[in-house]
């Protein structure tokens, strides 16, 4: 099983570019799908990581660790494509 995580103001994770984290849906970059993360353990590393490194006010209650939704990563993959 694999997961993704959530921020509860900007929504899922999808990655960090140039030091910018990207978040879906304020990204309107669907076609990055979500960040998959292969455990819970990796997962919540990652938000001690982003809690260290972070410049604002980030709260660890604020994160959240779910199953990883295939679906919704396909389908916001798919949505871009059929644009073009």
């Amino acid at each position: 099983m694999s997961y993704q995580i959530r921020y509860k103001k900007f929504g899922l994770f999808q990655g960090e570019f140039l030091g910018m984290g990207f978040w879906h849906s304020i990204s309107e970059q669907p076609e990055q799908g979500i960040c998959r993360f292969d455990s819970i353990e990796d997962a919540q590393k990652f938000i001690e990581y982003y809690l260290k490194e972070a410049i604002g006010e980030w709260h660890r209650e604020d994160f959240s660790i779910e199953p990883f939704d295939e679906k919704l990563n396909f389908e916001m993959q798919l949505a871009v494509m059929e644009e073009v």
